[in-house]
C-alpha cells in the first residue's frame, strides 16, 4: 500500500501502526518518513527504531526527536545519533542525553558536540567521557567546561587547554598544577580563568572578551554570563557561540538574544539550544529562527514553540519543519499557521499531523488542505 489509515504492513505512506514503512504517522516498524511509534525508519515523529528523520522515541535513526537509539539527525532520547535533542546514545549530533555523538546537547556517551552529559565526545556542554571540545564534566576531551579527565580543554589531568581542576595543563580554568596559561581575577588580558574585564580567552566573570567560560561582557568564546561574545557557555549577549543564557549570540547554550548558533533562550540566533528570538538553528524557546529545537518564532528547523519558522520542532509561526505548535510554517509538527510538513496543530500547511488549517498534506484535524487524515474543516 502507499497511502493508508490504520494498522498496516510495509507501507509507503500511512497513518496509525504500521510495519515497514517509509512515511507513516503512527506506531510503525521500519519506516523512513513516519509520525509516531516505530523501528527501523528514516523520517517520522514519535517512538521509532532505526529511524533517519523521526520525532519521538527511536531506535537507530537519522532525524528524529524523541527517545531513539542508534540514530544521526534526532531531538529526544536517542543512542547512536548525529543529530538529535534528548537522551541519545552514540550519536553525532544531539540535544539531550546520548551515548558517542558527535554534536548533542544534553546527557551524551562518545560524542564529537554535545551539550550535557556525555562520553567520547569532540565539542560537548555537560558530563562527559573522552571528548575533544566540551562544556561539562567530561573525561579525555579537548575543549571542555566542568569536571574531565584526560583532556586538552577541560576541568582535567594532563591537559593542554581546561576549565576546572587540572594536572600539567597549558591552558586551564581554576585549581591547577603545572600550567603555562591559567586563571583566577584579572583587568585587562588575553587569555585567563575568572574575573576579568577586557580580555579575550578567559573562564569567569569578564567584560569584553573573545574566548571565556563563566559571566563574560562582549566576548567570543566564553562560558557562564556575558554580553556581546562568539562562543560563551552561560548568560551572554550578543555573542556568535556560547553556552547558556546570551544575547545576540551565534552559537549558545541557554538564554540568549540575537544570536546564530546557541542552546537554550536566546533572541535572533541560528543554532541555539533553548529560549530563543529570530535564530537560525536553536533547541527551546526561540523566536525568529531558522533552525532551532524549542520555543521559537520566526525559525527554519527548531524543537518547541515557535513562530515564524521553517523548519521547527515544537510550537512555531512560519516554519518548514516543525514538532509541535506552529503557526505559518512549511514543514512543522504541532501547532502550525501557514505550513507545509508539520506533525500536530497548524493552520496553513502541506504536509503536517495533527490539527491544521489550510494544508495540503496534514495528519489530524485541519481546515483547507489537500491530503490530510483526521477532521477536516472546510
Amino acid at each position: 500500500m502507499l497511502l493508508v489509515v490504520g494498522k498496516v504492513k510495509t507501507v509507503k505512506l500511512v497513518v496509525g501502526k504500521v510495519k515497514t514503512v517509509k512515511l507513516i504517522v503512527g506506531k510503525v516498524k521500519t519506516v523512513k518518513l513516519i509520525v509516531g511509534k516505530v523501528k527501523t525508519v528514516k523520517l517520522k515523529v514519535g517512538k521509532v527504531k532505526t529511524a533517519k528523520l523521526i520525532v519521538g522515541k527511536v531506535k537507530i535513526v537519522k532525524l528524529i526527536v524523541g527517545k531513539v537509539k542508534t540514530v544521526k539527525l534526532i531531538v529526544g532520547k536517542v543512542k547512536t545519533a548525529k543529530l538529535i535533542v534528548g537522551k541519545v546514545k552514540t550519536v553525532k549530533l544531539i540535544v539531550g542525553k546520548v551515548k558517542t555523538v558527535k554534536l548533542v546537547v544534553g546527557k551524551v556517551k562518545t560524542v564529537k558536540l554535545v551539550v550535557g552529559k556525555v562520553k567520547t565526545v569532540k565539542l560537548v556542554v555537560g558530563k562527559v567521557k573522552t571528548v575533544k571540545s566540551l562544556v561539562g564534566k567530561v573525561k579525555i576531551a579537548k575543549l571542555v567546561v566542568g569536571k574531565v579527565k584526560t583532556v586538552k580543554l577541560v576541568k582535567v589531568k594532563t591537559v593542554k587547554s581546561v576549565v576546572g581542576k587540572v594536572e600539567t595543563v597549558k591552558l586551564v580554568v581554576g585549581k591547577v598544577k603545572t600550567a603555562k596559561l591559567i586563571v583566577g581575577k584579572v583587568k585587562t588580558a588575553k587569555l585567563v580563568v575568572g574575573k576579568v574585564k577586557t580580555v579575550k580567552l578567559v573562564v569567569g566573570k569578564v567584560k569584553t572578551v573573545k574566548l571565556v567560560v563563566g559571566k563574560v561582557k562582549t566576548a567570543k568564546l566564553v562560558v557562564g554570563k556575558v554580553k556581546t561574545v562568539k562562543l560563551v557557555v552561560g548568560k551572554v549577549k550578543t555573542v556568535k557561540l556560547v553556552v547558556g543564557k546570551v544575547k545576540t549570540a551565534k552559537l549558545v547554550v541557554g538564554k540568549v538574544k540575537t544570536v546564530k548558533l546557541v542552546v537554550g533562550k536566546v533572541k535572533t540566533v541560528k543554532l541555539v539550544v533553548g529560549k530563543v528570538k529570530t535564530v537560525k538553528l536553536v533547541v527551546g524557546k526561540v523566536k525568529t529562527v531558522k533552525s532551532v529545537v524549542g520555543k521559537v518564532k520566526i525559525a527554519k528547523l527548531v524543537v518547541g514553540k515557535v513562530k515564524t519558522v521553517k523548519s521547527v520542532v515544537g510550537k512555531v509561526k512560519i516554519a518548514k519543519l516543525v514538532v509541535g505548535k506552529v503557526k505559518t510554517v512549511k514543514s512543522v509538527v504541532g501547532k502550525v499557521e501557514t505550513v507545509k510538513l508539520v506533525v500536530g496543530k497548524v493552520k496553513t500547511a502541506k504536509l503536517i499531523v495533527g490539527k491544521v488549517k489550510t494544508a495540503k498534506l496534514v495528519v489530524g484535524k485541519v481546515k483547507t488542505v489537500k491530503l490530510v487524515v483526521g477532521i477536516r474543516n472546510q
